[in-house]
């Protein structure tokens, strides 16, 4: 149950963060710095700090472009409704 008068976030807001955290998971992985993937894929190493945290929505392009960078399948990186809820993290 969620603490009262607080709102559930919405679907798209937990598919971003369980999208960002599978990046950040994979990057880490392979040890990559987030400086190294962002030259590797042409993006800003600020905009990629921001995916991985949920924050920024990538396009398609950008999502392909990261999963190319990371030598993975975009599949690998996108979350099943069940990865989304069982990951999120506790106390928000």
């Amino acid at each position: 149950m969620r603490a009262q008068g607080r709102k559930a976030r919405p679907p798209e807001v937990e598919y971003r963060a369980a999208f960002g955290r599978a990046v950040r998971a994979r990057r880490e992985q392979t040890e990559i710095s987030q400086e190294e993937l962002a030259l590797r894929i042409g993006m800003s190493r600020r905009y990629l700090a921001g995916i991985e945290r949920g924050e920024s929505n990538p396009s398609l392009d950008q999502v392909l472009r990261i999963a190319i960078g990371l030598d993975i399948e975009v599949a690998d990186l996108l979350p099943s409704r069940r990865q989304r809820t069982a990951t999120r993290p506790t106390g928000r």
